[in-house]
């Protein structure tokens, strides 16, 4: 992995200024954050590096600004888990997931992909036009947030929910192909669960909820 170890508080602000003008030159539109920001990452060796970090949606890679280039986090495999912007993630078939609560035999993370739209124009009632685009961020719909690029189009950002068991990885919908990977009495267990409480697989509480049961219940 490229070294990006900085020694300084000083020396991470400088970086993310420089983040902001290299930024000129590259493509923007798929990542997570609106600006390169001050990230932590822990390595399987236990040792800590810190520099200005995006989730870049495109390819759920990570990546980082250094030496006046912007570069992608190589070598996954030696990366234990990321801490940016108060979100973890962490790699999965050399791949970034953001953690969501805690990671057990069964964990929920979310992927980040995006899609574009075309802005619409509007007339308002002095005849003058406009093109108008919706800001969401909420915990029930599939799109994380809604940004303008360029002035000419929004992109909106998707977030995909999936469940880690036995290193695999299962999309939180159909629900069947997660549930039928337990035993038969952990299945039916769980399918009484999903039931009485009623669980909503496109509601991020109740999939923490689902897996912090089958963590304390099944085994």
């Amino acid at each position: 992995m490229r070294r990006i170890v900085f020694t300084s508080l000083f020396a991470a602000s400088i970086l993310t200024s420089w983040a902001q003008s290299i930024l000129e030159n590259v493509n923007t539109k798929p990542l997570l954050f609106e600006s390169f920001l001050n990230g932590t990452v822990l390595m399987k060796s236990g040792s800590v590096e810190s520099a200005p970090l995006n989730y870049n949606t495109d390819n759920q890679n990570i990546v980082f600004i250094q030496d006046a280039k912007y570069l992608v986090l190589d070598d996954l495999d030696k990366v234990d888990t990321i801490y940016l912007q108060q979100k973890k993630f962490i790699p999965v078939n050399n791949k970034m997931y953001q953690l969501v609560g805690e990671n057990g035999p069964v964990t929920l993370l979310v992927s980040y992909t995006n899609r574009n739209h075309p802005l619409m124009t509007t007339t308002d009632h002095n005849g003058s036009s406009k093109q108008s685009m919706s800001q969401v961020s909420n915990t029930v719909t599939e799109v994380y947030a809604t940004k303008l690029y360029k002035g000419n189009y929004s992109v909106e950002i998707l977030r995909h929910y999936w469940f880690k068991k036995n290193d695999k990885l299962y999309k939180v919908t159909p629900k069947r192909q997660f549930v039928s990977s337990f035993t038969s009495k952990a299945r039916n267990a769980i399918e009484k669960y999903i039931a009485s409480e009623n669980i909503n697989f496109n509601y991020e509480p109740d999939l923490v909820k689902l897996v912090a049961y089958c963590n304390k219940e099944i085994n």
